[in-house]
């Protein structure tokens, strides 16, 4: 049949069902042309098979016309297609592996009410009647449903061609007016969302609207949609509940017209913008406003995971290419460089030693007018776009003309070489209308064409420039040549394809020429001459076109270069993309434009991007845009290093970004050095990506997807670097902790100093300006190599490959090449497979042999195992090696351990011989027993080691307090016990009379209420309960491990600190087979006699109302205000509901004076503050902006601080325990801590102090070492009132309110700096005074004065003073003080 096409005039569809009744009801103003009747695809009429590529498929005809194909392409893999007018052949440029690529399988067809088709993974069910609908069903788990269909549709009236919405989506988020085609499926209340690419929004998609228009997303934030990408795969992702396992499929929406996905939301007829739609919580559809309908089902293999599901994708869509390694490097950028500054910035990081491996000429270099503009200038772009300057493939370089910003660019280039570092330059897929160029492609129908067959002129900031259509195939060849022909004279290593959206608005629809619509592409003539056919026009092809472009970039440097693998950095993307080229977020916006910008946007739009296929992605280090502090550069730097691509650039206008400029430039710098000290690991997990499309880095979800909690919004800071190691990215501008958490299903040790947490947990970090909280899993492999100034100065000599303990035997594969050349792909590789086993422990690891040709150039390697005990025997190949007494002592040797007890870690050296060879150690871990009880009355335990009659003396040896609340942990060396516990030989507990019995060495949990024996240390569950309404108290009556239930009536639940309408409980278990809920025995809430179930441990939320299990705290956002207004309002719009009626919600007052409260029951915030009288905080007129639920405060000079509540009473303690302190409280009469309490740290500000923020407004308290010493104000206990700052003298037992000493920081460049003083008036220092110390903020001196009132002046000991300009320095409080440039002011630099 044919089919005929809508062009901007109108439409004419055949085979369409007519509608009598026309629904005229319209809104916001759209033509009422724009809209047909929207069709839903009928009943099968008939369903046959028949063979395409040499495959099998279904093929149903409909009521309601057309045609409907169901394709098999593997056991996990199927393709749906359905037009209205049947189907046809179209751009598929997506696909990498067509039909007739894929191997046979077993598919069967079966045709019955239900038309079925079934692979060895899926089952595909076919309902006919009353209309289609395709039902995706598990074969190899449980045979749940894993997406259902709700319904298709189409409407062949709308007419996008003149919809408004199309119109400057550079500044705007509207979606389409409506749709073409549709699809529609069910949406389960317990199935998250994620994937679709470049969207900075909540990495769950679930309640939100995605669309992919490809544009130029200049200074965009957290709510910009659509950016420069449009990748529309997706995953849907259930967690495992008691009932079912959990599973995770994946769709891709196979039409590139503007592809719409929303999730939970639904537009009326007429059409609607984001704000104006309905909540359908039933539902996610996939829409597009030209075309037909095209989708991919993915089932994730037999164990539906979202790795397999991403596998099969980029099987289908392509592998993404091995990248050169220096690809991997540093880079540093500028818009633009002069050559001045390039050499410049070259020597001094050579000089200093900051790796660098490749440097980008920006757009200016083609420009024969550059415009300079000083860093904090301003930019016009009428500059640029009134002179049309610009010149592809022309390299403005004359050494005579003063204009030109380079006077040798092949000289410069070949500088470049010589120091080892890349060049890459922009060019660009335009040509300038003015630009000689231009005429020659326009005379050889070069360019993309208007609907009247002229070469489309658009409008961009720098002139007037057509685009190169990249679907012809003689464009292909012509554009090619020219680019080698340009780098035969300039030799250059890579290329950079910017602007390839196509970037073609300004900042007004008045002032935007864009492409229009129905402009043409030739697409090599496939579609004929016909100027209505959308599959060769703009609408179709946009948001391909950067794949065609990239194609070709890749291909010229491929051909120009023959055995170097070429680098290709794109802004724009489609699915594909990733076979060509790198990626990054653009225009991204630094934290200096408020809250809606900055490292959190960044964050999620390169994890969601990179689990959508596009696996090599970065960002503009620091934000393209907005000057950046040292202290956020330094943030950014330390979680950009572990993405796949790691440049440095910025905007003309902005402070120049070289990280050797900043104040905290060595934490910069370390940031650098970790990264190509990682190098080894990377570029495995970058040949990794090239064999499975698995990215370097993704969300926690996508590795953890079982556990509910990684799907919410608290888990998109967090991510992993491949399979072992997890970064949390300090991401607030001041923090000085940072909290993480850590998802089940594995162990979890700190990176650094290998502090154990268990999985499903939150910790919190103390983070100093040069430390990013890392973790890395149970059984983690890292191989690590020396820090290069370049990513292939040299081959190291020796790799140090460190290792962690685990339960389950790991594997991590080495591979290594010349990172350079093709000669992998013919065997010139070194693939060494590491396997990673803790058993009883013994510990083994082994070095598989070397596989593949290439030399590496190692002649040994160095094992880390982290985490050991001291070891009784370690062995290399079998035989025992030799031991050694330091680290320095063993790297002389070519093999032998040893051991650091300090760190316990475990060094082993062994040579590289290119066979196998396995490492074993065994320490008293092999035959000894831990057992943590979970007490609340014990103190020994009683018990028969062998079990062989052999007891320990009445009644039994001490426990040990354990770092778990509440728990008490012994280790006994034998590998069987019988035992009980007992407080003093009194009371005791006994397994109900029969003991305990343990029969293998090993850790294990006792539960003495389920009386049950759990492996592993404690596993905790704390769960958030809403009672029914009149309840006065609740007890929570449970079965643990399915073991007893608790005595009756239960255990009872204290109001929740975080939320008074909720009551809480934390207990120790593997599971909560049984719970149940009652006030006093007498009323019960079982969910409707069912009782809950909770499998994981974790954090729950239970509510009475509706039944409902919610992984996670209760939700809402609770939220502190700082302000000396009396009856300050917040005016707020929560979760895009619309704002509040001016002035707003009056605020709560507070145990202090100064700070205000609201809980407001929503996801997200918008929102300002103000007195009620005209008087606002707006942010600086950004307002503030709130992503997700928690515990804020704004204050401090109107910073905007999570996870901090300001209602805290902080101790300061001059503490003479040692090793440490703990400090025993009962903070509001909630109740004592368990001892010894928790542990004090020293605050950097005043060395010598213990010190610790209770959250609270009163405090009862002692301190102690262990529990062995106490301090406890000579037995009267300690008390405080009132929130606020207090210091504690041990030797008075005074309680001061405020900081505990003077601390004074000096800014200077003095090599020594000594400070005068006169302390409290008890006379001044000796001359020259104290020498104060380095700081840990770079360029800063510090010292701590145990005083009050100082008076002071500084000196370099030579003569040389600083005296506050003649009158001294004073401060007359005890607190912190900064000098900087004469200037004091209160507060660490």
């Amino acid at each position: 049949m044919m089919k005929k096409y809508k062009n901007a005039a109108g439409l004419t569809g055949l085979g369409v069902q007519k509608i009598a009744l026309f629904v005229a009801l319209l809104f916001f103003g759209w033509s009422t042309a724009l809209f047909g009747q929207t069709v839903t695809v009928g009943s099968v009429t008939s369903a046959t098979t028949a063979t395409e590529s040499g495959k099998q498929k279904a093929v149903f005809a409909l009521s309601t016309g057309g045609v409907c194909e169901v394709i098999p392409y593997a056991p996990d893999l199927i393709r749906v297609k359905f037009d209205w007018g049947g189907i046809e052949s179209h751009e598929d440029v997506a696909i990498a592996k067509p039909l007739d690529q894929w191997p046979a399988f077993s598919a069967t067809f079966t045709d019955g009410a239900v038309y079925t088709i079934e692979t060895d993974e899926l089952i595909v069910h076919v309902t006919k009647s009353p209309s289609l609908k395709i039902d995706f069903i598990d074969k190899t788990q449980s045979g749940q449903y894993l997406l259902r269909d709700k319904r298709m549709e189409y409407d062949t009236g709308y007419d996008p061609y003149n919809d408004t919405s199309f119109q400057l989506l550079k500044n705007s988020n509207n979606i389409a007016a409506w749709y073409r085609v549709r699809v529609v499926k069910e949406s389960p209340t317990n199935e998250s969302y994620f994937g679709l690419g470049e969207v900075p929004f909540q990495l769950n998609r679930r309640g939100q609207v995605v669309q992919g228009w490809n544009s130029d997303a200049f200074y965009w934030n957290q709510d910009k949609n659509p950016m420069y990408m449009t990748m529309p795969f997706m995953y849907g992702v259930q967690a495992a509940t008691s009932t079912q396992p959990g599973f995770t499929y994946g769709v891709f929406w196979n039409n590139p017209a503007r592809p719409n996905f929303m999730f939970q939301k639904e537009r009326p007829y007429g059409g609607a913008q984001r704000d104006q739609l309905t909540t359908v919580s039933d539902q996610f559809s996939f829409e597009a406003t030209e075309g037909y309908i095209d989708y991919f089902f993915f089932g994730g293999g037999d164990d539906h995971t979202p790795a397999q599901v991403l596998s099969r994708y980029s099987e289908l869509t392509g592998l993404p290419a091995l990248p050169p390694r220096w690809a991997m490097g540093h880079h540093l950028s500028r818009w633009t460089y002069t050559e001045d500054q390039m050499r410049n910035v070259v020597a001094t990081a050579r000089a200093q030693g900051y790796p660098l491996d490749a440097i980008y000429f920006d757009i200016d270099y083609m420009d024969s007018d550059p415009h300079i503009v000083p860093p904090g200038g301003t930019f016009d772009d009428n500059e640029y776009r009134g002179n049309n300057d610009m010149r592809q493939l022309t390299f403005q370089d004359d050494p005579n003309n003063a204009n030109y910003w380079f006077k040798d660019g092949v000289g410069l280039i070949n500088d470049l070489h010589t120091n080892n570092i890349k060049a890459v330059p922009l060019i660009e897929a335009w040509l300038a209308s003015a630009d000689p160029l231009w005429s020659e492609a326009n005379n050889a129908s070069h360019l993309i064409k208007d609907n009247n067959g002229n070469s489309a002129i658009a409008w961009v900031f720098f002139g007037d420039v057509s685009f190169i259509d990249f679907t012809n195939s003689s464009t292909q060849s012509w554009w090619k040549t020219k680019q080698k022909n340009y780098l035969n004279t300039y030799a250059f290593d890579g290329i950079w394809n910017d602007l390839n959206e196509q970037a073609d608005e300004r900042d007004t629809v008045a002032q935007s020429q864009p492409i229009p619509l129905n402009g043409l592409y030739s697409a090599d003539g496939r579609y004929g001459s016909s100027t209505s056919d959308y599959r060769r026009q703009q609408i179709y092809l946009k948001n391909t076109y950067n794949v065609y472009q990239a194609s070709n970039t890749y291909a010229t440097l491929a051909e120009q270069y023959p055995n170097r693998r070429p680098f290709v950095l794109s802004r724009a993307g489609w699915p594909g993309i990733q076979r060509y080229a790198f990626n990054w977020s653009g225009d991204n916006v630094n934290e200096s434009a408020g809250s809606g910008y900055g490292q959190v946007p960044s964050l999620r739009v390169g994890l969601s991007t990179m689990i959508s296929g596009q696996v090599y992605f970065g960002h503009d280090l620091g934000g393209f845009l907005g000057d950046v502090s040292s202290a956020s550069m330094a943030r950014w730097a330390q979680w950009c290093s572990l993405m796949p691509f790691f440049r440095n650039h910025s905007g003309k206008w902005d402070q120049m970004r070289e990280p050797w400029l900043y104040a905290n430039a060595a934490q910069i710098k370390s940031a650098i050095e970790m990264r190509y000290a990682l190098m080894p690991y990377l570029y495995s997990l970058a040949y990794r990506a090239s064999q499975t499309g698995l990215p370097l880095n993704n969300p926690m979800f996508f590795s953890f997807p079982d556990d509910p909690q990684t799907h919410q919004a608290s888990s998109d800071t967090d991510f992993m670097v491949g399979p072992f190691l997890m970064a949390s990215p300090v991401y607030q501008t001041g923090a000085t902790q940072r909290s993480s958490y850590l998802p089940s299903g594995t162990d979890w040790y700190y990176w650094y100093g290998d502090g154990f947490h268990g999985g499903g947990t939150t910790v919190t970090k103390s983070t100093p300006i040069d430390v990013m909280p890392m973790y890395v899993t149970e059984g983690a492999i890292i191989p690590m190599g020396p820090v290069m100034e370049y990513a292939n100065e040299y081959q190291a000599e020796q790799l140090i490959i460190h290792a962690w303990p685990g339960d389950e035997t790991t594997t991590f594969t080495l591979y290594e090449d010349d990172g350079e050349s093709f000669d992998y792909e013919s065997g010139e590789y070194a693939i060494t497979p590491l396997t990673n086993t803790t058993s009883a422990g013994v510990w083994t690891f082994t070095i598989g042999a070397k596989q593949g040709t290439y030399d590496h150039g190692h002649t040994s390697y160095m094992v880390a195992r982290h985490a050991i005990d001291a070891p009784t025997t370690v062995q290399l190949g079998g035989a025992p090696a030799d031991p050694y007494p330091s680290l320095t002592a063993l790297e002389a040797e070519d093999t032998g351990y040893y051991y650091d007890s300090a760190d316990r870690i475990l060094y082993v050296k062994t040579d590289e011989t290119e066979q196998a060879v396995t490492i074993t150690a065994t320490d008293s871990s092999a035959n000894q027993i831990t057992i943590y009880y979970i007490t609340d009355f014990a103190e020994r335990i009683h018990y028969d080691a062998g079990i062989d009659g052999s007891w320990t003396a009445f009644p039994g040896e001490l426990l040990y307090s354990s770092v778990y609340p509440g728990v008490k942990a012994v280790t006994i060396p034998a590998t069987s016990v019988e035992f009980a516990f007992t407080d003093d030989g009194t009371n005791w507990e006994n397994n109900g009379g029969s003991n305990y019995t343990i029969s293998s060495s090993g850790t294990y949990t006792i539960d003495p209420v389920s009386g049950t024996i759990m492996s592993g240390e404690p596993k905790s569950f704390t769960i958030y309960y809403l009672p029914p309404a009149g309840w006065t108290s609740v007890k929570m009556h449970y079965q643990a491990n399915g073991g007893d239930w608790t005595a009756f009536p239960g255990v009872t639940m204290t109001t929740s600190s975080l939320d008074p309408e909720y009551v809480e409980l934390s207990v120790y278990a593997n599971e909560l087979t049984q719970v149940a809920f009652t006030d006093n025995g007498t009323n019960w809430e079982n969910n409707s006699g069912s009782n809950y179930a909770l499998t994981l441990p974790g954090t729950y939320t239970l509510d009475s109302t509706d039944n409902s299990v919610v992984s996670g705290t209760p939700g809402g956002i609770r939220l502190y205000y700082e302000t000396s207004w009396s009856t300050p309002y917040i005016h707020y719009n929560a979760d895009g509901a619309g704002w509040t009626t001016t002035p707003g919600v009056q605020m709560q007052s507070t145990a202090l004076s100064n700070f205000k409260y609201i809980e407001i029951n929503a996801q997200s915030l918008e929102c300002a503050f103000n007195d009620g009288n005209g008087t606002w905080d707006s942010n600086n007129g950004s307002n503030y902006t709130i992503t997700q639920p928690g515990l804020y405060t704004v204050g401090f000079g109107g910073n905007l601080l999570p996870d901090y509540n300001p209602i805290r009473i902080e101790i300061y303690y001059d503490s003479d325990f040692t090793p440490q302190t703990h400090i025993h409280y009962n903070v509001d009469n909630k109740g004592w801590t368990t001892l010894p309490g928790e542990l004090m740290v020293e605050d950097a500000n005043f060395p010598g102090y213990a010190y610790l923020a209770i959250e609270g407004t009163s405090v009862e308290f002692a301190f102690t070492d262990d529990g062995t010493n106490w301090e406890n104000n000579a037995g009267s206990n300690y008390t405080i009132s009132a929130p606020g700052k207090y210091s504690i003298d041990a030797a008075t037992h005074s309680v001061s309110s405020g900081y505990p000493a003077v601390t004074i920081y000096y800014a200077t460049t003095w090599s020594q700096a000594n400070i005068h003083y006169n302390a409290d008036s008890a006379g001044w220092t000796a001359l020259p005074g104290a020498t104060m110390a380095n700081s840990s903020v770079p360029g800063y001196k510090v010292i701590t004065l145990d005083a009050t009132a100082v008076e002071f002046v500084f000196n370099n000991g030579s003569g040389t003073w600083d005296n506050g300009s003649g009158s001294n320095y004073t401060v007359s409080a005890k607190g912190i003080y900064t000098v900087d440039n004469g200037v004091l002011t209160l507060g660490a630099p």
